[in-house]
């Protein structure tokens, strides 16, 4: 095992709430719809302006529930697993904790 270390993918860092709903506001065309607005304003178009600007903050505020509501349901489901195999090592069926599985061992079902 330690040479190959442990079978197990390496948990990400969590992402703060503030950079999730954030990162709704990255795609290209929600700069287009941003800069929209902004010309819509400059040119006095208020009902354009706020109608853009209203539809930009909704599709945010939808993506970001919608993505950290998955984040929680995935760290609620990472909890209630608890991974262990059946394998066949030194001759011996043995129940390991999955992330000690090496090449090498057979996997019993």
């Amino acid at each position: 095992m330690q040479e190959f270390g442990y079978n197990q993918l390496i948990e990400q860092p969590k992402i703060s709430a503030l950079h999730l709903f954030l990162s709704q506001l990255s795609s290209v065309i929600v700069w287009v719809l941003i800069v929209a607005a902004i010309i819509a304003g400059v040119l006095g178009e208020w009902v354009d302006t706020l109608a853009i600007i209203v539809i930009v903050v909704l599709n945010a505020l939808l993506g970001f529930f919608q993505e950290y509501r998955a984040e929680r349901s995935l760290a609620a489901l990472r909890k209630m697993v608890t991974p262990s195999s059946k394998v066949i090592r030194d001759g011996k069926l043995q129940t390991l904790p999955s992330k000690r599985i090496v090449p090498g061992d057979s996997r019993f079902n």
